[in-house]
C-alpha cells in the first residue's frame, strides 16, 4: 500500500532535534522520537491513513533509495 499526499502526490520528510525542541512545531502523540538509523516518526494522518502502529515497518523512499524503517512514533 502506497501512503502518500492527495491523489498520490509524494509527501516529504523533515528532520527533529531532540536537543531543541522549542524550536520545533511537532509534537509526538505516541511512541518515541527516532532516535537512529532506520527508526521513522510518521505523523498521524499518516499513520490513520495507512493503518500504522508503532513498531511496524514501512518502506521509506528517498530521492536516491529506499529503506525499511520502524516506525517509533
Amino acid at each position: 500500500m502506497l501512503v502518500g499526499g492527495a491523489g498520490g502526490a509524494r509527501t516529504f520528510g523533515l528532520a527533529y532535534d531532540a536537543a531543541n525542541p522549542q524550536f520545533s512545531p511537532l509534537e509526538l502523540k505516541s511512541g518515541d522520537w527516532a532516535k537512529g538509523s532506520g527508526q521513522v516518526v510518521v505523523d498521524a494522518g499518516t499513520a490513520d491513513k495507512g493503518h500504522l502502529k508503532v513498531g511496524e515497518k514501512v518502506k521509506v523512499d528517498t530521492r536516491d533509495s529506499s529503506y525499511l524503517g520502524r516506525v517509533k512514533g
